[in-house]
């Protein structure tokens, strides 16, 4: 009801917003273009939807726009961008919900992931300063279990829901506390104590709502007793349950109502022992039993056959030689059943098949590509010689010449090829063929000394066309065996519903019958009766109903009782599945997070697994007195590690960490090969192999966490013929940061082993890479321990040799 108000509340909102939702939307519309180049169709209309105040259809639009648009990483951002600007205008709630289908888009860049979480918190920031503060923290719940943004205020906003939610309960408690005692009081109180819970309220709250819960139980639990006397057992176990589902495990009431479910159950197998002998009567009270106290009785499956015996029947079929195709065709849809063999008769009388043709001719007109050449004149301009000019000068005998030039015009044609569409005619020649087939006749079903006839028939008709023409042939539609099936798929569905007909028939018999025995006070009879006529249609008449009631005590319907339905469960168990009407569908309703619930699964390490490259080298050692040269090599390593006992722990506070880990690691010597007189037993192989049990005891935070204890290990190591090997018990030291939700920074140490032939110094820091747990680690480690070289029989140790490692490595917390 609360998350319902809320998404009134949250509408009529966007209605009240509607004028600056058309100011804003037309300012939207009028710029968004000029910012850029158009975005395609949806976009297009998502821009339309919201400027005409349709913020659901732009939401929608735009989702098809990153969905089916082929758009790059910036104008994913820019539809985005267009999605907030809707949510800012007042589709809030709306946009949302159009965000958390985006986020589930494995396409979505991280960019666009971290610009959609962004615009999500600031719309929680927004209810939140509105003083919506359940909306607010829901939205805050979906940014922190994706992964996201930075959620403003997120601190704010659940101790506002935290208050809300006591002061409501507060004020329930006390409007409640002057009311008689009832069952809705006692669901009121047991919703409110959930709200406090969920929250994370007021322990001290809880413990009172839980002390009023107790006392309504209590007050109320004469309403159970009463209905167990009146033998309306399956109410009174109803009622029991419904007042305990809410309480404690430890609450006294339980034991009242263990006390009440023992002694109901023992009244029903005593009226399952009365019925012994009479199939129907067995099968409806052991039924009956299973869905009250959800024990199967022995006799249970038994009593059901001899029941199914009577109302189950399996038809005899015989069929008339007519239409012999046709009745094979139709006779498994009268066989069937598990019961006992009823005689019926299959008479075909009608399969005919027809088959008429016509041919057509279509006219039509398509248009083919011409080529043709045109003529055109063109003038070229050309220059020619046109004479010399001569002048004679004043005093001079001798004329001086020029000579003399023009231009013209000299025609020329030219050809040019050009395309056109010419229209043809063609004819198209249609060729249909009309199949029809139809069946029909009768069935005659004999039982009881009663005969029903069951009339039924099935037509069907297929079209096949044929079209021959210019483009060639083309062919579609159904044939005449298509045309048959369809008709005998009919004719048996018209089969069926007469098998519906006889049934109900047969139904009305057992009916019959019952009421007679009733009315002759033959109650097992009647009861051995209802029961074959409730198992034939699957249901219940009202006679039945009525009967049952009267004579069992039974509430629920008698066809539930005889298939053993559980009885739904009460109201008040069901609390945990409130608001499911929440526009935030998945969404938990906890407004705390992971990091402010004590006990939290966030916080439980239960184990790892890292692969890498591990460094090995050695000092000299020193042989028999002679030494022997220092050896290195490269390998690859893979640890895999388990929490054993601290996964029963809380995860916070005073707690502790243990973890059982496994390491290899084999690869190559890097080091020179040895002079084989000194170590004939010399190779290039490089191995590790290690088993260690961590056991920490220390404090834990949401923030962070310090711990101590020891390291118990078993070590052995070879480079080359070097080898060394021993035990050590540690004392180890680990830090715990958390940056940022499931992300965490771990940091180890240890060293000065106070049992063991060992001596071991080395840190390990681990990095977090993602909040899925991914990491990058390094490690570092000095030991110095018994050692053998060579390999020979006698295995002569020598002096303790100090090895020193280096490892990097990826792995994963589980």
């Amino acid at each position: 009801m609360r998350a319902t108000k809320r998404l009134a509340v949250a509408r009529s909102s966007v209605s009240a917003l509607r004028g600056l939702r058309a100011m804003t939307a037309s300012a939207l519309v009028a710029l968004l273009p000029a910012c850029g180049p158009t975005l395609g169709k949806h976009v297009a209309e998502g821009d339309a939807a919201h400027a005409r105040g349709d913020d659901k259809a732009a939401l929608r639009a735009y989702e098809k726009a990153l969905a089916e648009d082929r758009l790059t990483d910036h104008e994913r951002g820019e539809v985005i961008d267009r999605m907030a600007a809707v949510e800012h205008v007042g589709g809030g709630i709306d946009a949302v919900v159009a965000y958390r289908k985006l986020l589930g888009d494995p396409a979505l860049s991280s960019r666009d992931r971290s610009v959609v979480l962004e615009h999500m918190a600031r719309i929680a920031d927004g209810f939140a300063r509105s003083g919506r503060h359940a909306e607010a923290a829901s939205i805050h719940a979906i940014v922190l279990e994706t992964g996201g943004a930075r959620v403003p205020d997120r601190a704010r906003v659940v101790a506002a829901v935290r208050d809300e939610t006591e002061a409501a309960a507060r004020a329930q408690m006390t409007r409640l506390a002057a009311s008689s005692a009832s069952l809705s009081k006692f669901e009121s109180l047991a919703n409110a104590r959930f709200d406090v819970h969920r929250t994370g309220g007021s322990t001290m709250l809880e413990r009172d709502l839980a002390s009023a819960m107790e006392a309504t139980a209590n007050a109320l639990w004469p309403d159970v007793e009463s209905l167990e006397r009146k033998a309306r057992l399956e109410a009174a176990m109803t009622l029991a349950y419904a007042l305990t589902a809410p309480l404690d495990p430890k609450s006294p009431i339980r034991a009242k109502r263990n006390d009440v479910t023992a002694r109901i159950t023992a009244r029903i197998e005593a009226t399952v022992a009365e019925a012994r002998g009479h199939g129907g009567a067995l099968a409806m009270r052991t039924g009956w039993m299973e869905r009250v106290t959800g024990r199967t009785h022995e006799l249970r499956r038994e009593a059901l056959d001899d029941l199914d015996r009577k109302a189950r029947v399996k038809w005899a079929l015989e069929i008339t030689p007519a239409c012999t195709d046709a009745s094979s065709s139709l006779a498994p849809a009268i066989s069937g059943g598990s019961g006992a063999l009823v005689a019926t008769r299959l008479d075909v009388g009608r399969c005919a098949p027809d088959e008429t043709t016509t041919t057509r001719h279509e006219t039509f007109v398509y248009y083919v590509t011409e080529s043709y050449t045109e003529t055109k004149t063109v003038y070229d301009t050309v220059s020619e010689y046109q004479g010399q000019r001569c002048t004679t000068s004043y005093g001079s005998s001798y004329p001086s010449c020029t000579s003399q030039y023009g231009t013209r015009q000299v025609p020329r044609t030219e050809y040019v090829t050009k395309t056109r569409q010419v229209p043809r005619t063609g004819v198209n020649t249609i060729t249909e063929t009309t199949y029809t087939y139809a069946v029909s006749g009768t069935v005659r079903f004999a039982f009881d000394e009663k005969v029903l006839l069951q009339p039924f028939e099935g037509q069907a008709s297929e079209v096949h066309k044929v079209t021959v023409g210019p483009a060639g042939t083309k062919e579609e539609g159904g044939l005449a065996a298509d045309a048959k099936a369809a008709a005998l798929a009919r004719a048996s569905e018209g089969i069926a519903a007469g098998k519906v007909r006889v049934d109900a028939e047969r139904a009305r018999q057992w009916l019959v019958r019952a009421s007679a025995a009733e009315t002759q006070k033959r109650d097992f009879d009647a009861e051995d009766a209802f029961a074959v006529a409730t198992r034939i249609e699957g249901k219940a008449s009202p006679q039945a109903k009525a009967f049952f009631a009267r004579r069992l005590g039974m509430d629920s319907d008698p066809a539930d009782a005889l298939a053993g339905n559980s009885l739904p469960a009460p109201m008040t168990a069901g609390l945990a599945l409130r608001g499911e009407g929440n526009v935030f569908a998945r969404t938990p309703l906890d407004t705390a997070t992971t990091e402010e619930r004590d006990g939290s699964e966030g916080y439980r390490p239960k184990g790892d697994f890292w692969i890498g490259v591990t460094y090995l080298g050695s000092s000299e050692a020193l042989r028999n007195g002679v030494p022997a040269p220092s050896r290195n090599g490269l390998g690859a390593s893979f640890r895999i590690g388990t929490a054993l006992f601290s996964r029963a722990v809380s995860p916070l506070g005073p707690t502790m960490f243990d973890q059982l880990r496994g390491e290899v690691a084999f690869g190559t010597r890097l080091s020179p090969a040895l002079d084989d007189a000194r170590s004939p037993l010399d190779s290039s192989f490089l191995y590790a192999l290690g088993v260690d049990y961590t056991v920490l005891a220390g404090y834990r935070t949401p923030r962070f966490g310090l711990f101590g204890g020891v390291d118990p290990r078993a070590r052995t190591l070879g480079i080359g013929d070097l080898r060394t090997y021993g035990l050590a018990a540690p004392i180890a030291l680990r830090g715990e940061l958390r940056l940022n939700g499931p992300a965490v920074l771990l940091l180890t140490a240890w060293g000065f082993s106070p049992v063991g032939d060992v001596d071991t110094f080395g840190v390990d820091a681990a990095l977090p890479l993602s909040r899925e747990g991914w990491m990058v680690s390094g490690a570092v480690e000095r030991s110095t321990g018994p050692t053998s070289v060579a390999g020979q029989a006698t295995r002569e140790r020598t002096e303790d040799t100090g090895v020193f490692s280096f490892g990097l490595g990826f792995g994963k917390r589980l």
